[in-house]
């Protein structure tokens, strides 16, 4: 038995149920954490919120989800292979996707 913040006694067996329950919250928030990352999950998704490309929420969308992407530059070139919404939160003047094709004219 160990001695409580209060004077009471607290048995072992309280202790390794306090023990046991941390835990189990730690794993519960981990479990938690990895749904933004690999899993699929309903509502929208956002970049950089959840995803820091939009490549990678792509990647982890389901089919007709939609993606909301913050302002800003993304420097990159997205395949997309489903049925999604892209939405530019702070509007289209400012988010822009730079997918580094650069043209030329045809002579």
């Amino acid at each position: 038995m160990k001695q409580g913040t209060r004077g009471q006694w607290i048995s072992r067996p309280t202790l390794a149920t306090a023990a046991w329950l941390a835990c189990m919250l730690l794993i519960c928030m981990s479990a938690g954490a990895a749904e933004h990352h690999g899993e699929p999950r309903s509502g929208p998704i956002q970049v950089p919120g959840d995803f820091p490309t939009i490549q990678e929420a792509i990647d982890n969308a389901t089919d007709g989800q939609t993606i909301e992407v913050g302002l800003g530059i993304y420097d990159e070139a997205l395949f997309i292979d489903k049925n999604l919404t892209l939405v530019a939160t702070a509007g289209p003047g400012l988010t822009l996707i730079d997918a580094g094709v650069r043209s030329t004219p045809s002579p």
